[in-house]
């Protein structure tokens, strides 16, 4: 019998969450399988799924900095015209038709 050990040493606090910046920006995080075409709508597109397209910034991690006014916004992720919440983000609602989108509050 064979045993693997790995060690990871402390690399300090790694953020890897959807979150409003500092600079008036929404950093859109997305953390999936490698190779997919990943877009964004919401409120600020109108639910419009092909204007925002995610970066794969390495392999099944997506990135995309989006400048949002104030505000409260819904959106989903969207794998052609498949809705995916932002797994990234615990932030959730749910329609009262069954439908659910994450949320984000820009301040």
């Amino acid at each position: 019998m064979n045993l693997y050990f790995s060690k990871l040493e402390n690399l300090g606090q790694i953020k890897i969450v959807t979150e409003s910046t500092s600079s008036d920006t929404v950093k859109f995080i997305y953390k999936g399988e490698s190779g997919l075409k990943l877009n964004l709508a919401g409120t600020f597109t109108n639910w419009d799924p092909w204007i925002y397209k995610l970066k794969e910034t390495k392999p099944g991690f997506y990135e995309l900095d989006l400048p949002l006014p104030r505000g409260k916004y819904y959106y989903n992720y969207y794998v052609g015209l498949t809705p995916v919440l932002d797994n990234t983000n615990p932030e959730v609602v749910y329609t009262n038709d069954g439908r659910s989108m994450s949320v984000i509050s820009v301040n």
